[in-house]
């Protein structure tokens, strides 16, 4: 069976000054599947993530998206707004909440693409208004309830345990309906009970919602318990791109985790 890609990086370089961030990558990542971006504290990896999802659009090489039409789309020459009407979501390193409003609210602000109401039907509370509001309450209740927390919906984000934090910046990214899901170090700040809730969780992602999953994952356990494919990268350099097993006793891999032997 032929593996379709759902994103494309090729000779992908950004360079700050005389920092090569990115040194001419490339890797695919298959529609469906997990796949893991791995490498050393400063080898590049959230720079990928930025340049994919146009923080960064002074970069050298192609990115390539397949959408849901078949239609092969330049991501450079969308915004950084609108990337996520392409159906493709991201979480962050740091949680990026308001603490002064609930959990569903905090969740329903990612749903701003949905909106096509105006301002004025909002003021006026028109009845087109109030159905689509109720459509993106269930809808957000919905998600809730999948990561197990919809008996908090109500309450403020202020002061919750990191681990739900964690769990409310993720249903912010799938109310947008993403088919490319893409995480930055999701366990992060996880106990041993939280990371394998998560793994389930985003297990669940890939074989329930039909969501393609690209992550940065410190923790090598995590990822190579549940990625399909695993690309290594150091200082912004192609290291490898195999199955976790291989890339595991990948020799270059090892090197760049754990030195040379002189």
């Amino acid at each position: 069976m032929t593996s379709t890609p759902i994103l494309e990086i090729k000779n992908l370089s950004l360079h700050f000054g005389g920092l090569k961030a990115v040194d001419d990558l490339s890797f695919s990542v298959n529609e469906g599947e997990i796949v893991a971006l791995i490498g050393p504290n400063g080898a590049g990896k959230t720079t990928v993530f930025n340049c994919v999802t146009q923080f960064y659009d002074h970069y050298k090489g192609d990115i390539i998206y397949h959408d849901s039409d078949g239609n092969q789309v330049d991501l450079r020459k969308l915004s950084v707004t609108k990337i996520v009407h392409k159906n493709i979501a991201r979480t962050f390193q740091n949680i990026e909440l308001i603490p002064d409003l609930s959990i569903i609210d905090n969740v329903l602000i990612g749903a701003h693409k949905y909106i096509k109401t105006s301002i004025f039907e909002h003021i006026i509370k028109s009845p087109r208004m109030i159905k689509q509001e109720k459509e993106l309450l269930k809808k957000a209740v919905e998600i809730l309830d999948f990561l197990k927390i919809s008996h908090l919906k109500d309450a403020f984000a202020f002061g919750l345990p990191y681990g739900i934090l964690k769990k409310i910046e993720l249903a912010r990214a799938l109310i947008t309906n993403p088919r490319l899901l893409i995480l930055d170090e999701p366990a992060a700040g996880l106990n041993e009970q939280e990371t394998e809730e998560l793994s389930n969780i985003i297990r669940r992602l890939k074989t329930e919602r039909k969501i393609t999953i690209l992550l940065i994952e410190h923790d090598m356990s995590f990822v190579m318990s549940m990625s399909d494919h695993v690309c290594a990268i150091s200082f912004g350099k192609f290291l490898a791109y195999d199955k976790p097993g291989i890339i595991k006793k990948h020799p270059l891999v090892q090197e760049a985790y754990l030195g040379k032997d002189e």
